[in-house]
This record gives structure tokens, C-alpha cells and sequence, in this order.
């Protein structure tokens, strides 16, 4: 059991979360809100960030902070995006200094949420941390936090295999990218024991072959699309 030492101070990790107009200013939740027409969109948006322990920096950069289950974080990742949404630039940083393993644990982006979700709830697991915040609007019509629908949770920093060990018990969906669909269906094969039930949708490798998301794709991809309209010919 680590101290609190080994942590960052909920006073650090809240200076990047205070400041209301460095997420309205920033690139990559400037791009998500542009998918909606709500008017209520930044609010709602700000409130998934937040709760999703998001932070922003105050030159544009997302903090993506590594929380356990427990809520305590001992590192983040930071990714800066361009005015399209698409990561320019990635690094591992903020390894709390008292924490000595190099590099830092890697855990699931999310994690810090599932001791609140209902135990027969789903959870749908995909890969980048901007997958799940897109996966989070899955409740934008009703503009409300239902933990009732799916909790969305990214790989992130983590593979796949430590991610299904956190979610013991739990009924979960796997949304893999184009390159990874053989993969994950195989892990889902292999690992399903990690797990109360386990299923793969393969409705990216279906888009991509059918041309309305590009080779490499991800849940993302997806949604971005079907945000767009790329997608109503098919459904």
C-alpha cells in the first residue's frame, strides 16, 4: 500500500481543472463540442472532462492524469491535439517524483469511475483516452449523468489484457481499432475468465472496409462520423 507521498495532491491536480476558459480555448474540447448543436454542449462537455479528472494546461496541452481505482494519481500523460481533434504531439510526464518504478504503473483511463457504477452495468472499453470522452456523450440527449449506460473506459497507457484485470466481474464491450480488431477478438477469446461477460463490436473494421472511416481507425473515427452523417446511408 503506497502513503499519500506517492500521490498527487488533489490542490495539483485541481490547478489544471479550475480555470474554466483554458477548456473552452482548448483544441481538442473546442472540436468535440463542434460535433453537437446542443446549447448546452460546453457545459455538459466541461462536466465529462472534469469528471473524467481531464485537466488542461494553460498552453493548450491535455492532461490525462493516471488514477487508480481509488481515485489517487501518480502520473499523467500529455497529448496536445490540433484544431481537428488529431494528437500532434504525446509524451509521458508528471511521474510523481516519490514514485519510483520507471517507467510509472499504466493504468486504465476511466479507472477512478467504476467503484460508482452499478456492478451490472456495462462498461465499454476502447483504446485512446479521446475515444472514451466521445463514448461519455453517449448520454448527451438527456443532458444528464445516468449510471445506468455504459461507462466508458480507454486502454490508454495500459494494453488490453491489464485493463480486463481491473474490470473483474463486469460485463464489458470491447470497441478495438482497425488495426487491433484480430486481436482484441482474440484476447476476448483467451481472457474472457478475467470477466463476468465479454463481447467485441467490430463496427470500426466494418466502417473502414465499407470506406467511411480510413485504415486505422478507431471508436473515435466512429463516432466522429456518425456525428457527421457519414454513416446514415448505412443505418
Amino acid at each position: 500500500m503506497y502513503s499519500n507521498q506517492y500521490f498527487f495532491s488533489n490542490k495539483t491536480i485541481n490547478q489544471y481543472s479550475q480555470n474554466q476558459y483554458w477548456y473552452f480555448a482548448n483544441s481538442l474540447f473546442g472540436y468535440i463540442c463542434a460535433l453537437y448543436s446542443s446549447i448546452d454542449i460546453y457545459n455538459y462537455m466541461l462536466n465529462i472532462f472534469r469528471r473524467y479528472q481531464v485537466g488542461i494546461t494553460h498552453d493548450d496541452k491535455v492532461i490525462y492524469w493516471q488514477c487508480d481505482a481509488n481515485g489517487h494519481c501518480r502520473a499523467a500523460k500529455l497529448i496536445e491535439y490540433d484544431t481537428n481533434g488529431k494528437s500532434i504531439n504525446s509524451h509521458w510526464h508528471y511521474a510523481h517524483p516519490s514514485y519510483n518504478t520507471s517507467p510509472p504503473d499504466r493504468l486504465p483511463f476511466g479507472l477512478h469511475l467504476l467503484a460508482k457504477h452499478p456492478l451490472d452495468a456495462s462498461i465499454v472499453v476502447v483504446e485512446s483516452e479521446k475515444s472514451a470522452l466521445l463514448g461519455a456523450t453517449y448520454n448527451l440527449h438527456y443532458l444528464r449523468n445516468d449510471t445506468r449506460l455504459p461507462l466508458f473506459i480507454a486502454t490508454g497507457s495500459a494494453d488490453i489484457v491489464t485493463t480486463l484485470k481491473h474490470l473483474q466481474g463486469r460485463n464489458v464491450t470491447l470497441f478495438p481499432g482497425d488495426n487491433n480488431t484480430e486481436e482484441w477478438l482474440r484476447i476476448a477469446r483467451d481472457h474472457s475468465s478475467l470477466v463476468n461477460s465479454i463481447e467485441v463490436n467490430a463496427m470500426v473494421r466494418y466502417f473502414t472496409e465499407q470506406k467511411v472511416i480510413k485504415p486505422g481507425g478507431e471508436y473515435s473515427d466512429l463516432i466522429t462520423a456518425m456525428r457527421q452523417h457519414e454513416l446514415r446511408k448505412f443505418i
